[in-house]
């Protein structure tokens, strides 16, 4: 949405998200719209924050039984 970006601009927002990595996301969103509105937004402001966790590797039956049995 144009109320965010096209206020903020991506380096600003950039720098928002990453002085705020360890805000829930709706503190994260409260923050970037507060952050447009203070920036002289206008337009409505729409913001949809997606955590991405890094992937975690599938286990195998078999390395599982082996952590299993080397623990009994």
């Amino acid at each position: 949405s144009d109320g965010l970006n096209g206020v903020l601009g991506e380096d600003r927002l950039a720098e928002l998200i990453h002085e705020h990595t360890t805000d829930s996301a709706e503190e994260l969103v409260e923050r970037l719209v507060q952050a447009a509105l203070d920036a002289g937004g206008t337009d409505n402001v729409t913001v949809a924050v997606v955590r991405v966790l890094p992937e975690i590797p599938d286990v195998s039956m078999e390395d599982a039984e082996t952590v299993s049995s080397s623990e009994a």
